[in-house]
């Protein structure tokens, strides 16, 4: 059968070289020892036993062999400890090599504790917007929960900015949690109402005929001259200088002076829906 062969010949660990004390070898054994304890606590995969076992080794090149022989390190990364005879050169590499892999069980555990987090706060939103829809349906509310469903989609359809969909959804999440027969709910159901009525997503194309829009304003409505000649004001202004942001017309009165049908006859007078 064929085989491989080889010469083997052992090489003597080097203990010391010129300028090199027992004191910096003990030194680094140490601080070896402390990182490897560090790298145990955090990487469950091995068992607290081996550091009893490895604090027991006095001899300094046989403890980062041992201690490198637990590590998961790149076969590269192996053979460069493997290569070094010298003794402190070996602590200082493994020393290094620990470091690199105690930061990267650091940011595991990191990563882990931020998913474990959101998973607990999903499983607790989840129970608790549970025993709510069991309260509604112990109250004969459940017709009404129902209906959250459908506003829900009407907030993913409606294609809202993400500013205006933040806020439609912190509304619905309020929604979930109220009577839907309280005063409150019907505030808040209303708001969302209009937001999801809103065209975000049409355009009309702006009609610029200051004849029409003044003839528009006078159909409709009885006096007002001031008003009526501040919005034909605004409308020429508009007009002139196309990307103008113009401060936005504010009409202010008690209910019932024509707000809202002043609203209304711009938006005819404009082409607008």
């Amino acid at each position: 059968e064929q085989h491989f062969t080889a010469k083997v010949m052992p090489v003597e660990p080097v203990a010391a070289v010129a300028g090199d004390k027992g004191s910096e070898i003990e030194a680094l054994r140490r601080a070896v020892m402390q990182q490897f304890d560090h790298y145990v606590k955090l990487n469950k995969k091995i068992p607290p036993e081996i550091l009893t076992s490895i604090s027991s080794i006095d001899d300094a090149g046989r403890l980062a062999d041992t201690i490198a022989a637990h590590l998961p390190l790149k076969l590269d990364a192996k053979q460069v400890i493997l290569d070094l005879a010298n003794v402190k050169a070996r602590l200082e590499n493994l020393y290094e090599q620990l470091e690199r892999e105690v930061d990267i069980l650091n940011v595991d555990k990191k990563i882990r504790g931020r998913v474990k987090r959101q998973m607990e706060k999903n499983q607790r939103d989840f129970y608790l917007n549970e025993q709510v829809k069991a309260i509604q349906k112990e109250l004969g509310e459940g017709e009404e929960g129902a209906d959250i469903d459908e506003i829900e989609k009407r907030i993913k359809a409606a294609k809202m900015p993400q500013e205006a969909r933040k806020k439609a959804e912190s509304e619905l999440k309020k929604l979930k949690l109220m009577s839907p027969m309280s005063a409150e709910a019907t505030v808040v159901r209303s708001y969302i109402d209009v937001l999801t009525g809103l065209p975000w997503s049409k355009k009309t194309k702006i009609k610029h005929d200051l004849g029409n829009a003044e003839n528009v304003l006078n159909e409709d409505h009885y006096g007002l001259e001031k008003v009526k000649d501040r919005i034909v004001e605004y409308l020429a202004v508009q007009q002139r200088v196309d990307k103008l942001k113009a401060p936005i017309l504010c009409l202010v009165g008690p209910p019932g002076v024509g707000k809202t049908s002043l609203g209304k006859s711009i938006a005819k007078a404009t082409g607008r829906k």
